[in-house]
C-alpha cells in the first residue's frame, strides 16, 4: 500500500520532466574552433521567416559580441549565415477523414533548426559550424510570445557560443 504513493508521486515527476524538456532549446556544436584569430562579424538570414529573422539576428549578435566579437555593417572578418530549417513530425495520433470533427485547421508538431554557420569572409572556407533547436506543437490559432521566445533564444545561443574561440 506504501508504494501507491511512491509510484504516483514518480509518474508525476516524469509528466512534468516531460513537459519540461519539449520546450526546452537544444543545442549542439558539429564543428569548432579555429587557430586564426577573429575580431569582426556580419550576419545573413536564410530560409528565415520574416517575423523571426529580425529576432535571430539581434539575439545572436548581442550574443556573440558578448564573447568578444564586433558586428559591422561591412568589411568583417566573419560572415555569419543563420539558416532555418524544419522538419515536420508526424501525428502522434492516427487521422480519421471521417471525423465528423470540424476544424480550422490541424495541430503541427516539427522541430525547428536555426543552423549557425560562420565562414572566413575572405576565403569563405567554414570555421565554426553548430545548431539551435526546438520541438513545437503548435494548434491552429496559436501565435509567437516575441517576448519569451527572445529571452530563450539568446539564451540558446549564449550556450551554443560558450565554448566558442
Amino acid at each position: 500500500m506504501r508504494l501507491r504513493p511512491v509510484l504516483t508521486c514518480l509518474t508525476f515527476i516524469c509528466v512534468l520532466s516531460a513537459c519540461h524538456s519539449s520546450s526546452r532549446i537544444d543545442t549542439a556544436v558539429t564543428r569548432c574552433c579555429t587557430t586564426v584569430e577573429y575580431t569582426t562579424f556580419s550576419v545573413a538570414v536564410e530560409n528565415v521567416p520574416a517575423f523571426l529573422g529580425p529576432l535571430m539576428v539581434s539575439n545572436f549578435s548581442v550574443a556573440f559580441a558578448n564573447r568578444g566579437m564586433q558586428p559591422v555593417e561591412s568589411g568583417a572578418d566573419l560572415l555569419v549565415t543563420l539558416r532555418y530549417e524544419q522538419s515536420n513530425l508526424s501525428r502522434e495520433e492516427p487521422y480519421d477523414d471521417f471525423d465528423e470533427r470540424i476544424t480550422t485547421g490541424d495541430p503541427m508538431r516539427f522541430i525547428a533548426r536555426i543552423v549557425v554557420d560562420i565562414r572566413d569572409a575572405s576565403t569563405k572556407e567554414l570555421v565554426w559550424l553548430g545548431y539551435v533547436q526546438r520541438l513545437h506543437n503548435v494548434a491552429p490559432g496559436d501565435y509567437m510570445h516575441t517576448g519569451p521566445a527572445s529571452i530563450s533564444i539568446y539564451e540558446a545561443f549564449t550556450d551554443l557560443l560558450e565554448d566558442y574561440q
